[in-house]
């Protein structure tokens, strides 16, 4: 019964949100999409790296 916005982002990541606060990373135009876990923190070095990765 979830929402479709959150049915195609299951889809894509392959992960069901396990509890509150899973987050995820969308890239422009859907080209890419991370998942992370309710237990990292947005502010975390694994989130950082992966904007700071896509930036360059």
């Amino acid at each position: 019964n979830a929402n479709p916005f959150y049915q195609e982002l299951i889809k894509t990541t392959g992960e069901m949100p396990k509890w509150n606060f899973h987050k995820y990373l969308i890239l422009p135009q859907g080209k890419k999409v991370y998942a992370f876990t309710s237990d990292v923190t947005p502010d975390s070095p694994e989130i950082l790296d992966k904007i700071k990765a896509e930036l360059k």
